[in-house]
């Protein structure tokens, strides 16, 4: 039959009703075209040749069922693809316009929609209008995304400014509710005592592993898993939804190109707005504040024994990156066979060589007395010069910035008037983005070693006090290990040579 030789694709649009399900939409749309192919071919398109496209997605990579339509296509049995309007088939960026348009016009498929057909197919007589259309569509399509997402984006903050919780699934522990039409949460009752639980167990002491296997004990259920992990765990401990507050920006969504494609990435931000939510907490801002103090700062301590450890939870390999563990040598009766020692806890496949633990520990505080003098110095010398050149170099990685975007932007002009092709375009954007990461890379190395007007005196009044309390034997190990912890962020070990070599990172 005739209209076997024909493809349907349905899809909703922004600029649909957004009161419209998508059923009722690619619904409503099947019958339009329906009755199109009866009054054409004298016969409907099979439903085996008929893609509804469910997801939402913006580019081609993120719908599947156009990819289905795109490797049909390949055969020359098909002859066209019915849609309501063009651009069904895409509102993307240029890439994924230029795959359309290439698609149809190197498959000599034709685009046929109740109000025009577009014949692409490659001739030699001179310009091709349908494609000149096509393009013109398709353009406007991609603009006009933009816009709504823009204007869609702005209801989202303004609808989040109000506290309303805009996410489409509920964190564990709440579920969705609407309040005179305004989105927010309400306790979901099991799962709001798992996240009680949770905090409790973590405040006593309870690790991530032992918080999870507590909760699969006592019955609780996560959402996707059969059993609790300890990133799940962690998460549920840093989320400030609990709270009775709502994040805004805490997973960003980032854009970049990886092997000549676009993926989106949503890592974690630490610099995200707290905004008041309409939802009721969970647990009070006493108790989040006091996990959070808590995480990553425990020391590894066997509740049934005294820290004997003052560098726990600060040293690490840095070969391999493992904590370095200290250990002592008892006999049977329980004297010292030989002097306490530091190794890594990677130690079989490692291999870094381990040390006495007076040695790690003398030279700690030598490190840190050359710290007190270099703080010292810092103190008696005015840094704005080197200030002034920090920033001038600030102001030349931007520049370099700036000019790669603008490259960027010539670049997509290129593509664009057909000057490039996509196969060159997709080069010299990848060449492009990598010099981007590289000047990226020293803008941020350079921000995370601002000068700053710090009180150096302070400080070094500061450290003097730690190193005291390390030379002071009566001065309990916790109680140094805490000390330390107010002024070191981490402490990388290593020997080489025949030396070690400690790595002192600062608060």
């Amino acid at each position: 039959m005739y209209a076997d030789n024909y493809l349907m694709y349905l899809r909703k649009s922004r600029a649909d009703d957004p009161s419209e399900t998508i059923e009722e939409v690619l619904k409503k749309h099947y019958e339009i075209l329906q009755r199109y192919a009866y009054d054409k071919f004298g016969e409907y398109i099979k439903e085996s040749n008929i893609y509804r496209e469910v997801v939402s997605g913006e580019t081609i990579d993120e719908r599947p069922e156009i990819n289905k339509i795109l490797k049909r296509m390949e055969s020359p049995d098909i002859l066209g693809v019915l849609v309501v309007d063009p651009q069904r088939l895409t509102r993307g960026d240029l890439i994924d316009c230029g795959t359309i348009i290439n698609a149809f016009k190197y498959s000599n498929t034709l685009i046929i929609t109740p109000i025009k057909t577009f014949d692409l197919s490659f001739n030699n007589d001179g310009p091709n209008y349908d494609e000149k259309m096509l393009k013109m569509e398709l353009g406007n399509g991609s603009e006009y995304l933009e816009y709504t997402k823009m204007i869609m984006n702005r209801g989202r903050n303004l609808s989040t400014s109000k506290g309303n919780y805009i996410g489409s699934v509920a964190p564990y522990g709440y579920k969705r509710i609407f309040i005179d039409k305004q989105p927010t949460l309400d306790f979901e009752p099991t799962e709001s005592k798992a996240v009680i639980l949770i905090y409790d167990l973590y405040l006593q002491g309870y690790g991530y592993n032992k918080i999870a296997t507590t909760l699969d004990m006592h019955g609780y259920k996560p959402r996707h898993n059969k059993n609790w992990s300890s990133s799940v765990v962690k998460d549920i401990l840093s989320n400030p939804i609990y709270t009775g507050y709502i994040a805004k920006g805490r997973k960003k969504e980032i854009r970049m190109l990886k092997d000549g494609k676009m993926i989106k990435t949503r890592p974690r931000n630490k610099n995200y707005e707290l905004i008041k939510g309409k939802h009721p907490a969970i647990i009070s801002q006493e108790t989040f504040d006091a996990a959070q103090n808590k995480m990553g700062k425990n020391p590894r301590v066997n509740s049934r024994h005294k820290m004997i450890n003052p560098l726990s939870s600060l040293l690490f390999c840095k070969t391999c990156g493992k904590a370095i563990i200290y250990r002592e040598y008892k006999r049977k009766d329980g004297t010292m066979k030989n002097l306490p020692r530091y190794l890594c806890g990677n130690q079989k496949n490692c291999h870094t060589k381990s040390s006495r633990f007076i040695d790690v520990y003398e030279l700690l505080i030598n490190t840190l007395d050359k710290i007190v003098i270099d703080f010292e110095f810092k103190a008696t010398n005015d840094n704005t010069k080197y200030i002034n050149e920090y920033n001038n170099m600030l102001k030349n990685i931007q520049k370099e910035l700036d000019d790669i975007e603008e490259k960027q932007n010539e670049l997509y002009d290129l593509l664009e008037s057909k000057i490039y092709s996509r196969d060159i375009f997709v080069k010299r954007n990848d060449k492009l983005a990598i010099q981007r990461n590289e000047v990226k890379q020293r803008y941020d190395d350079l921000l995370k070693n601002s000068p700053s007007k710090t009180d150096y005196k302070e400080k070094a009044l500061q450290f003097k006090d730690v190193i005291n309390a390390l030379k002071d034997e009566d001065i309990e190990s916790i109680d140094k290990n805490n000390l330390l912890k107010s002024i070191i962020k981490r402490i990388e070990y290593s020997y080489v040579d025949g030396k070690i070599i400690l790595d002192v990172i600062l608060l």
